[in-house]
């Protein structure tokens, strides 16, 4: 396993040097235990993953967990290495490359990914830990921007690293190739075409499948799915009734009315725009800024500018002047300079809103506190002044929080009522 360059960036583990290493003692575990352990040791000294180590003054034990393949490119420091040691009944071993268990491996993840693609972020791709999205705007540019992805991707390896590409490896390519060429699942709609919309309602479940036919009209493609599972909670607030047609005149006769209607091609007919919410409609109100204008406007003016505003004081000149000193403009976009994550992109009242709700609902984890969903959104890459009191407010107002909550007002069990006779 070559691993990253040094020179691009190296772990390192900042220890308090008053207080003394943490040295202990070989833990022993079950026969079948000590087997599994024994193998996964073999299998990270034979990738490199792992190295022998003598006489270190950090010593901790093993703790068998199941747990995935993580990703091993990032060198520990040198002198940090010896730190990370730990003992088995066959040895003393460091890591010689960063374990995603350490606390601070997220933060040196984010340095490197940042290091390397920093003038992509946020305009070709999108990255949130080992996790990275190409994008584009338009249909013909992905191909471009996946060029230009992977002709920076090299820069993730050493110089002198070489890839044995193996008939596994090959057999793989082919599969992903295969996989891109011939999607089997979704299909873009066509304009003109009838949709087909398939429906499946059980007692705690919900799924539909929208399709339409293809061009020889004998074969149907998925365009759209979307399944549901119900919990307890919801299946109380849901339900679902099949009313047959006979006991639904109103409804068939304009739908009867409304198929024999025929509009002449050359009227138009406004669409009709659906959205259909998971919250309250006072939960979707945002307090935009006053002055239309975003809350890092004035410190951007003065950055590009050198420019206060009009009506400034002498004691607002001078916030201003120390609040720039943290921020950094490049390309017409500000960013909020941090020690551990690298540029943060400023954004207004409205896209902290719409990040926020598509953090919080899933596509970076499950529904979170506030707190965890403010240092989520700095992860992801974004920042405003007052992110962890808004993002504290937002999930007050969850819907689906406020359901599946723990009653903390509650009784554990349930309160009898009792006389003393």
């Amino acid at each position: 396993m070559p691993g990253l360059s040094t020179d691009l960036v190296v772990h390192k583990l900042p220890t308090d040097p008053a207080f003394p290493p943490v040295k202990k003692k070989n833990r022993k575990f079950k026969t079948d235990m000590s087997v599994k352990i024994k193998e996964e040791i073999t299998k990270q000294l034979d990738a490199k993953v792992i190295r022998v180590t003598r006489y270190s003054t950090w010593l901790a034990n093993v703790a068998p967990v199941p747990k995935k393949d993580g990703y091993h490119q990032i060198l520990m420091d040198k002198e940090d290495a010896e730190r990370k040691a730990f003992i088995i009944p066959w040895g003393t071993y460091c890591y010689r490359v960063m374990p995603f268990g350490l606390k601070n491996a997220g933060a040196t993840y984010v340095r490197e990914m940042t290091t390397v693609f920093h003038y992509m972020i946020h305009k070709e791709i999108e990255v949130y830990v080992d996790d990275v999205i190409i994008k584009s705007r338009k249909q013909f540019d992905h191909v471009g921007n996946l060029r230009k992805f992977f002709s920076e991707a090299p820069q993730l390896l050493k110089n002198d690293a070489t890839v044995n590409w193996t008939n596994e490896c090959q057999e793989t390519f082919d599969k992903i190739k295969g996989y891109l060429s011939n999607p089997h699942v979704l299909v873009l709609p066509e304009h003109e075409r009838p949709l087909i919309l398939y429906l499946t309602v059980m007692d705690n479940s919900f799924g539909c499948v929208l399709g339409q036919h293809d061009i020889t009209n004998k074969k149907e493609q998925a365009t759209y799915y979307l399944s549901k599972k119900f919990t307890s909670y919801e299946v109380k607030l849901v339900e679902f009734r099949h009313i047959p047609r006979i006991y639904n005149e109103v409804v068939d006769a304009l739908a009867t009315l409304v198929s024999m209607l025929h509009h002449p091609d050359k009227v138009y007919v406004n669409p009709l725009h659906i959205q259909v919410r998971d919250r309250h409609a006072y939960c979707n109100v945002v307090e935009e800024e006053h002055d239309c204008e975003p809350w890092f406007h004035n410190i951007k003016e003065y950055i590009k500018l050198g420019v206060y505003p009009v009506q400034a004081t002498c004691d607002q000149k001078r916030t201003i002047r120390c609040l720039a000193s943290g921020f950094f403009l490049s390309g017409g976009i500000l960013h909020k300079r941090t020690p551990y994550l690298g540029l943060l992109r400023c954004i207004d009242a409205k896209q902290a809103l719409t990040i926020m709700a598509e953090v919080h609902s899933g596509v970076c984890g499950r529904h979170m506190s506030g707190y965890v969903l403010a240092k989520k959104i700095l992860r992801v890459g974004y920042y405003w002044l007052t992110m962890e009191q808004d993002c504290i407010n937002f999930v007050r107002k969850c819907y689906q929080c406020q359901v599946h909550s723990d009653p903390i007002h509650s009784p554990p069990s349930e309160l009898h009522t009792m006389s003393a006779r």
